[in-house]
């Protein structure tokens, strides 16, 4: 069965781009569709990752665009693998952050997901 992996550098969208495209949510989607689907936090992803640290578990629809992000990227982690670049996590100063709930990966395990998944989309 094909899998993908999406790659979120920059979650923090404007609203009206939001509704259109919620690159987590459409990661879920994905794997509905291909069977099997990780997500790859770089650049700014990384800090969405840090969010859903300090984000509350239950989802709310009425909560800032940034938190919504981390509740979807939360819910998404309960079937998905999430991996974090390790050299964006420190870029942005939040490894042990990010550490607490998703795998910080080494340059060789990110080359380790982009070739061991059939297709790479880029969010």
């Amino acid at each position: 069965m094909p899998s993908v992996l999406v790659i979120v550098d920059r979650p923090f969208r404007g609203a009206l781009e939001r509704q259109f495209a919620d690159s987590v949510h459409l990661a879920r989607v994905a794997a509905l569709q291909f069977g099997r689907a990780s997500i790859l936090l770089t650049g700014q992803g990384v800090l969405l990752g840090a969010a859903a640290v300090a984000a509350p578990a239950a989802p709310d629809e009425h909560v800032p665009g940034a938190l919504a992000g981390a509740q979807s990227l939360l819910a998404a982690a309960r079937d998905l693998t999430v991996l974090a670049d390790a050299r964006a996590t420190e870029q942005h100063g939040v490894t042990e952050a990010v550490a607490e709930l998703f795998e910080v990966a080494s340059p060789q395990r990110v080359l380790e997901a982009l070739t061991t998944h059939d297709h790479v989309w880029y969010a």
